[in-house]
Order: structure tokens, then sequence, then C-alpha cells
């Protein structure tokens, strides 16, 4: 048989063994794709993960700034505040929770809970213990 560019048509083998090439060249680019695409979506998790650490990093650093402020000014220091995620720049509400305990001597004992969101599996979670004296402090932090 002949086409008419005058070529003879290729045979049925031929046809079979092109057509086997092209079908594993296209899965092979769709695994590429996949892999690019799966490497993506697991950035941009760990990139939000970052961010909601840094962000409870930093309210728990607030939050340890404003213990100390009330209780230099004699005021209570326990606390629950809950944050909305327009207050805090980010995609997630926060919560703050404060307990206060005298030792007995002239310091607290502050425990700091924060976490953004404060319910759900990605929650981040952080705990920062101080002992605050009237002049001089330290501060223990820990991650449960």
């Amino acid at each position: 048989m002949s086409h008419s560019l005058g070529h003879a048509a290729a045979p049925p083998a031929r046809r079979g063994s092109v057509m086997f090439i092209t079908l594993a060249t296209l899965a092979v680019v769709g695994l590429i794709a996949m892999a690019m695409v799966r490497g993506t979506i697991i950035g941009r998790r760990t990139l939000r993960a970052e961010h909601a650490v840094r962000q409870v990093e930093a309210i728990l650093d607030a939050a340890e700034s404003r213990v100390r402020s009330r209780l230099a000014a004699g005021l209570p220091a326990a606390e629950t505040i809950d944050l909305a995620a327009a207050d805090v720049a980010g995609t997630h509400a926060a919560q703050v929770v404060v307990t206060v305990d005298a030792d007995g001597t002239d310091a607290w004992r502050v425990r700091i809970i924060a976490a953004a969101p404060p319910d759900g599996p990605a929650s981040v979670r952080r705990t920062r213990d101080v002992l605050i004296r009237s002049r001089s402090s330290t501060s223990l932090e820990t991650s449960p």
C-alpha cells in the first residue's frame, strides 16, 4: 500500500513500538509532574507550620511582657485570651492561657501556654514557665 506521499505504510510491529514508547514517555512525564506537585504541597505545609511556630513564639513573648507589666503594677496577671486571626496577622485564631502562683517568697511562678489554632490537628502549642522575682527574673522555656 502507498500513501498519497508515496511512502509505504509502517509495518504493524513498528506502529506498536512507537505507541509503547509514546505511552512510556507520557507516564514518565506524568510521574515527574506528580512529584513536583507533591513537593510543592509539602513545601507549603512546611512554610505554614513554620509560620505558626514563629507566630506562637511571638505571642509567648508578648504574653510574658504583659504578665511582667501587670505584676509590676500590682494587677492580676492570670487570664485566658482568645485572639482572632486578624489580631495576630495570621490565618488562624490563637489562645493564650496564663496561670500565676506565688511560690511563698517574693516571686511568682508563671506558666504561659499559647496555641494557634487553639484546637485542631494542625495546632502549634508552646509552653513557657517563668519565675518572676521582685527585682530579677529567670525564664525557662519548655514545649510539651
